[in-house]
């Protein structure tokens, strides 16, 4: 994926800087793990989960398609992109169903 903070946030330097054109990048510590995510536009949230062994980039695309009508999140799945791993047992369902 391109740089973003070079263009100001947006995939699109013809499109307006605008809450609902511009990704912000962001991170969360989950049990001491750091999660990382971006978010864009504004409305209803929607997650989008990229998938085995890519990064948030490779939703972005779409995301800026569907910022117009909802805020969109597009979080780094633990152990890829900006994300820390989380250690193996946090993967079994007793400790994701808490």
């Amino acid at each position: 994926a391109e740089d973003l903070a070079a263009r100001g946030g947006r995939l699109d330097p013809a499109v307006p800087v605008t809450p609902e054109h511009r990704f912000v990048e962001e991170r969360c510590t989950v049990d001491g793990h750091t999660l990382h995510y971006a978010r864009i536009g504004a409305g209803p949230k929607v997650v989008l989960l990229h998938g085995l062994f890519g990064c948030k980039e490779h939703c972005f695309e779409l995301a800026a398609g569907l910022a117009s009508s909802y805020e969109v999140i597009i979080p780094d799945l633990p152990g890829f992109g900006g994300s820390t791993d989380f250690p193996p047992s946090s993967y079994r369902f007793d400790a994701v169903l808490g």
